[in-house]
């Protein structure tokens, strides 16, 4: 007698793809020094990390098998306006400041949809551009331009 078992494939893969980037981060973690609890080194939190990581990954690859589910399609337009939001930003935040770069991160990653509504692009775009400037310049005071004119 065979056993069918069902599993969901998205969970599963997402919790192998956690389990690999643990293990990964561990690995990496390895060239620092652990150091001692009462002085930790640089590779501690990064061991940690890896370790809970790894662990959640686990966790997520138990919680699939007994439940159905399929792979969702790849979607090529979502992905390449997320991939090119994020190009966009990495290439603005430093000539140009925090604020047109999340801008252009917001405009972007919008036409992930098929019809974005311009009105709630912009006012998103106004948002975001508010709270990073607020936690990243003025609550963590990286050194990020507002804005930065060339």
């Amino acid at each position: 007698m065979r056993l069918h078992r069902t599993y969901d494939r998205l969970e599963l893969a997402a919790g192998m793809l956690l389990v690999l980037i643990g293990a990964f981060v561990i690995w990496e973690s390895g060239h620092y020094g652990m150091g001692r609890m009462a002085n930790i080194g640089p590779g501690f939190f990064p061991r940690v990390l890896g370790i809970v990581l790894a662990l959640a990954g686990v966790g997520t690859i138990l919680t699939a098998f007994g439940r159905e589910g399929e792979m969702p399609r790849l979607r090529l337009r979502v992905a390449a306006a997320v991939g090119l939001a994020l190009l966009a930003f990495a290439l603005i935040v430093e000539p140009f400041g925090i604020v047109p770069a999340t801008v252009a991160l917001t405009v972007v990653a919008r036409f992930a949809e098929p019809r974005p509504n311009l009105w709630r692009v912009l006012v998103l775009a106004v948002l975001l551009s508010a709270l990073c400037t607020a936690v990243f310049v003025w609550g963590l005071k990286l050194p990020l331009a507002v804005v930065k004119l060339p």
